[in-house]
């Protein structure tokens, strides 16, 4: 438990939580769950981003208003209506900020989760930015979890990921210790995506997925602070390791390259090869120009059109892939591109490149 002293505090007055819990009981009382944590990454206030960016939002509609602000967090309650082409969607949620982590707390269905909430945090990108936890976080916040709470939990159902992201479905109708899917997973080299979790007496409830959404099925907020805090602890460490890595701000205009490495040969396979730059085909808002592919190598240019971020990916051996910043290249940008190699590729680490 030395590592749960040490994750960051988070800030959140009685009242504060006062009202969450009560947005929370009203929705359970009109049979309303589960109730949803979206992660989000804000580089400002929350609040003040929307309204500099509330003209991109003509189809959408806010109400809200701050129930509560110290130094260090807010809570604001917000109601949102967007019209789409065939129908109109309209829910509530709060939006809770500590720091430069934004958790939205919502009841709300999927679409407007997809719809509303998570268009809403596009628009305001690179400002606010959309990040994610590995399968490796997941465990390591069960790990958490259980040690805490002195509860042993037990996994109901899972959502696998293989080789280019392709989804896999695990369902236990007889309880399995967490640990067994994790395992499992690993030995069919395959990774978490989501996983549904209850503790034995079925006082805990709740799922975890790696898009940073907490679905919490039984128990209050509070509940589950340790997991919350160990999400802003990772968006703060991605958030970090990502930043000044353009050119413009290293010295001499000096390279920071990062790798993803991979545990075995992949890309000594042309099909692989030409899956992966099929993949970074169909990486949103992007220009890309292929410079080369051979055996095993690839040398890849990218073009981000939402920031105008320029980086490259290239194969270094035939097992890792590096990616290099170059004069102008935002975190945003690197953290939504390693997104989507880890969700459409494969899950890895990600780390600073040491080579030549």
């Amino acid at each position: 438990m030395a590592f749960a002293s040490s994750l960051p505090n988070i800030d959140l007055p009685f009242s504060m939580e006062m009202a969450i819990n009560y947005y929370i009981e009203s929705k359970l009382t009109e049979g309303k769950m589960p109730i949803k944590i979206i992660s989000l990454i804000s580089t400002d206030s929350f609040v003040h981003l929307l309204e500099e960016n509330m003209m991109k939002f003509y189809d959408v509609k806010f109400d809200y208003s701050t129930i509560e602000e110290t130094k260090t967090a807010s809570l604001t309650r917000f109601r949102m209506k967007r019209k789409l082409p065939v129908n109109e969607l309209e829910d509530t949620f709060f939006a809770y900020q500590n720091g430069n982590i934004v958790f939205i707390i919502t009841c709300a269905d999927k679409l407007f989760i997809n719809s509303g909430i998570f268009y809403m945090a596009k628009k305001m990108y690179p400002k606010v930015i959309i990040s994610y936890i590995t399968s490796k976080d997941i465990e390591n916040i069960l790990e958490l979890f259980e040690s805490s709470k002195k509860h042993d939990l037990f996994y109901r159902n899972t959502v696998r990921k293989k080789l280019f992201g392709k989804k896999e479905t695990d369902i236990k109708y007889k309880y399995g210790h967490y640990k067994e899917a994790f395992n499992e997973a690993r030995l069919n080299e395959l990774w978490i995506d989501r996983i549904e979790i209850s503790s034995k007496d079925e006082k805990f409830h709740f799922e975890l997925s790696r898009d940073g959404v907490v679905k919490i099925l039984k128990g209050l907020f509070r509940d589950y602070f340790l997991i919350f805090r160990y999400i802003s602890y990772k968006y703060k460490d991605k958030f970090d390791f990502f930043s000044n890595r353009s050119r413009e701000y290293t010295p001499d205009y000096s390279v920071r390259p990062i790798k993803l490495p991979f545990e075995s040969s992949l890309f000594y396979e042309k099909t692989i090869r030409e899956q992966f730059i099929e993949v970074i085909s169909k990486y949103p808002h992007c220009n890309y120009s292929v410079n080369y592919i051979g055996n095993p190598h690839f040398h890849v240019n990218i073009f981000d059109k939402l920031d105008y971020s320029v980086f490259t990916v290239k194969s270094y051996s035939s097992d890792s892939i590096i990616i290099t910043p170059q004069i102008s290249t935002t975190e945003a940008s690197l953290m939504r591109f390693t997104k989507h190699l880890l969700d459409n590729f494969r899950e890895t680490s990600i780390v600073n490149f040491e080579g030549n």
